[in-house]
């Protein structure tokens, strides 16, 4: 998994399982088959959580709750199959934060969206990493918009009024 922009796609190799070296895919036992650990890829790239072996590869995967940090960018919540799935938080090195929903590494359902300023933020629904339906936009001076949002753009948006 790899962090640039808004996306969280790219998968680093983990840990190959003793049971690779042999060669057999059988008998192997439950303790090498899921558990939980901490793996340090390289001096900036980590993961402390669940995980499981990977039967077609013989590597142990990401799988389950966990963190993930690369440099400065830090992903914590579920995992499946090596991918961000589920409920989970990303905040990246710009200062830039989502939290919310992942499907298969993509902001998609509810999640809340917030710039560097921490004033400015989305929060409705995602689909494929865009503001899509329902939403709510805190501009930077506060002021807040609320309407329905289309592949990344809110047109028509209504001012909410305290």
């Amino acid at each position: 998994m790899k962090f640039s922009g808004k996306k969280c796609l790219q998968k680093k190799k983990t840990e190959t399982s003793s049971a690779s070296k042999t060669g057999k895919k059988e008998n192997i036992p439950e303790e090498e088959r899921q558990g939980v650990g901490e793996f340090v890829f390289n001096e900036n790239v980590s993961y402390k959580g669940g995980w499981i072996l990977n039967e077609e590869t013989m590597q142990k995967v990401k799988h389950g709750e966990g963190v993930y940090k690369d440099g400065l960018n830090v992903y914590e919540g579920e995992f499946e199959q090596d991918v961000v799935n589920g409920k989970g938080k990303m905040i990246w090195s710009n200062g830039c934060s989502y939290e919310g929903n992942f499907v298969k590494g993509k902001m998609e359902g509810f999640g809340v969206y917030t710039f560097p300023d921490k004033i400015t933020k989305y929060e409705g629904e995602w689909v494929n990493n865009r503001m899509h339906g329902k939403g709510r936009y805190t501009s930077p001076d506060g002021i807040v918009w609320i309407g329905y949002f289309y592949n990344g753009k809110g047109e028509q948006l209504e001012r909410e009024i305290n």
